[in-house]
């Protein structure tokens, strides 16, 4: 009984309360879904820039393998280094021949993109010949690493593990 009268005293009330509260709830539903679906679309192109990222990414990275590994073919196969492997001593090695292996590394260097300096260590002469200069070990270090927070001996250890 109490709503019924209820109902009957308050009927303007109650209807334009519904209508107000439909007309409030249409937008925020409207608005709901449109940003759930904003937000899909930018999971999409956000997955889809990342995955055209890392395929940049790789093919770079490929690149520089491959020029990695061309250098090494080029290294080993170079008589050079070979009558350097060759030695029986720092004593037979001639300076200008150190000179022109320092050059050739040089010349690699330039035609590689992605490697900017390397270094051959040659454990048995105690030599290490980069694209700048030889040197033996101590010397070469001195000169590039001294600077660096590694010890003459760790680097020695990660030169020849």
């Amino acid at each position: 009984m109490f709503s019924l009268r209820f109902l009957k005293k308050h009927r303007v009330l109650l209807t334009w309360l519904l209508s107000y509260l439909v007309i409030l709830t249409l937008p925020l539903v409207i608005t709901t879904l449109i940003f759930t679906q904003n937000a899909k679309v930018l999971e999409k192109q956000i997955s889809k820039s990342n995955t055209i990222f890392l395929s940049r990414l790789q093919k770079e990275l490929d690149a520089v393998n491959h020029e990695v590994i061309r250098l090494c073919n080029q290294i080993a196969l170079d008589s050079k280094v070979n009558q350097l492997l060759d030695a029986d001593g720092p004593e037979d090695i001639i300076p200008y021949f150190l000179y022109e292996v320092v050059r050739d590394f040089r010349i690699n260097t330039v035609l590689n993109k992605s490697i900017n300096t390397f270094y051959v260590y040659f454990n048995h002469l105690d030599l290490v010949v980069s694209p700048l200069s030889s040197g033996s070990s101590f010397e070469f270090y001195d000169l590039y690493y001294s600077k660096t927070n590694i010890s003459y001996k760790d680097w020695m250890s990660q030169r020849c593990s």
